[in-house]
């Protein structure tokens, strides 16, 4: 789709969990929507199934510490963790921080 991109695929390693904290989310766009999406893939493709979080963002900065009704997502073991970002405008350009932090299993 038009004004869609793909990036910062993350795998947690066999035997290692962690918990994704807090977000800074950089946009140039007027507005957009930035998706993130975990789970284990049930294909080597990476399709699904996984569970979204949603933010809707403007232009500037934002830190988002995932906390309250955005507790930190807990990442298992080789489950994948990706963003895609979605613009209302084609040059769009967005930047995403990730802070995780490994559990002690």
């Amino acid at each position: 789709g038009d004004n869609l991109g793909f990036s910062g695929l993350f795998t947690a390693p066999a035997g290692k969990r962690y918990s994704l904290n807090d977000l800074t989310v950089s946009g140039r766009a007027q507005a957009g929507t930035l998706i993130l999406k975990h789970g284990k893939p049930t294909a080597t493709t990476g399709i699904g199934p996984f569970n979204e979080l949603k933010l809707e963002f403007g232009a500037g900065l934002y830190d988002i510490a995932l906390s309250g009704d955005l507790s930190p997502l807990v990442i298992g073991e080789k489950e994948d963790v990706y963003f895609t970002a979605i613009c209302a405008a084609a040059g769009g350009i967005v930047n995403v921080f990730a802070k995780f932090t490994q559990l002690n299993n």
